[in-house]
């Protein structure tokens, strides 16, 4: 006999990766989600579903008695908070990785090659451009095709970076 997946089930193996119940039932499962569907299997493996897109995570997993497992995650680099923090963040990437994901999707640029003096750069900002300054910045990288975004919606119990670039 097979046992049967509850929400409760899922929300205690997601908790033991750093994602709370509330984050994942605020960000994982849509709107319309309410608890009378905790209880009803089929309802429970759509919930699962939405879970696993929407956070980045394997579907198999959520069903398997092993760990939860994210998603295969591109070369990534990281700006760390701190140099204390030597282990990587793998929540916390899985998570922006899947809203690069999204973005990417729903975008349509195409990478021009930099130039390699910094001088160019800034003069190619500058013809645009009254001062060189946050704004200008992000306006040439995305002229350039490079994506910057802005993601910090982490549960509070993940381990977080300062940036990251993949």
């Amino acid at each position: 006999m097979t046992k049967t997946l509850t929400m409760s089930d899922l929300y205690t193996k997601l908790s033991q990766v750093g994602l709370d119940h509330k984050y994942v039932r605020e960000n994982g499962l849509p709107s319309w989600w309410n608890d009378r569907l905790n209880s009803k299997p089929f309802a429970v493996l759509e919930g699962a579903g939405y879970i696993a897109a929407r956070l980045n995570l394997e579907l198999k997993s959520l069903f398997d008695e092993e760990e939860v497992r994210f998603n295969l995650l591109p070369h990534t680099n990281f700006k760390k908070c701190s140099s204390k923090n030597k282990k990587r963040p793998h929540v916390a990437q899985a998570l922006a990785s899947r809203v690069a994901d999204l973005i990417t999707s729903a975008t349509e640029l195409n990478f021009t090659i930099l130039p390699n003096n910094v001088k160019e750069i800034r003069e190619e900002i500058l013809r645009d451009a009254l001062t060189i300054n946050l704004t200008s910045l992000l306006k040439y990288c995305w002229s350039k095709g490079i994506i910057v975004a802005y993601f910090n919606h982490f549960s509070r119990s993940t381990k977080k970076f300062a940036a990251l670039i993949q």
